[in-house]
């Protein structure tokens, strides 16, 4: 099944509640969360910086559709 934005939404969305994340933050997130490889392997694509929500990071994800 391929990889979707709400996918990771799921498993990362939490960090964003308190403060401006990193992509580390963002990666710590979904290990705790226990997201797939492939939500790993995404967050992994990103640069490095600081994201102030979820709309920050598909820029950086434009192959992956929002749901199937």
């Amino acid at each position: 099944m391929p990889l979707t934005r709400l996918q990771i939404a799921d498993h990362v969305s939490a960090a964003f509640e308190a403060y401006t994340v990193t992509k580390t933050d963002l990666l710590d997130a979904a290990e705790t969360n226990r997201a797939p490889d492939e939500v790993l392997h995404a967050l992994r694509s990103l640069p490095d910086g600081q994201f102030s929500s979820l709309r920050d990071l598909w820029p950086h994800l434009p192959e992956l559709p929002v749901a199937l």
